[in-house]
């Protein structure tokens, strides 16, 4: 049972650090000034610029949803254990 419990932690710890690098918005931003960068300096022609700015965009779009859906997720979390401790103090001046 301990190597399981060790197993799922482990996973966890990897899928967290997994999403945070996915969804990392200021690393995506680098990203498209680096591409910028490089198709100014003629590193990349025009063809390649428009696929690879696209595809970041489209990355960066996702990254900015999932963020904006993981702090409503975490503000839901904090008013609930607000509520929860309004409550443990009702009941508490009722006794």
């Amino acid at each position: 049972m301990f190597i399981f419990k060790n197993l799922y932690n482990l996973v966890e710890t990897i899928t967290d650090y997994a999403l945070k690098e996915l969804y990392d918005e200021q690393a995506l931003k680098k990203k498209l000034m680096d591409l910028a960068l490089l198709y100014e300096m003629g590193g990349v022609n025009e063809a390649e610029f428009e696929v690879l700015e696209q595809k970041l965009l489209k990355q960066l779009r996702a990254a900015r949803e999932y963020n904006r859906v993981q702090a409503g997720e975490a503000e839901e979390n904090e008013d609930n254990d607000e509520n929860e401790g309004d409550e443990e103090n009702e009941q508490n001046e009722e006794s």
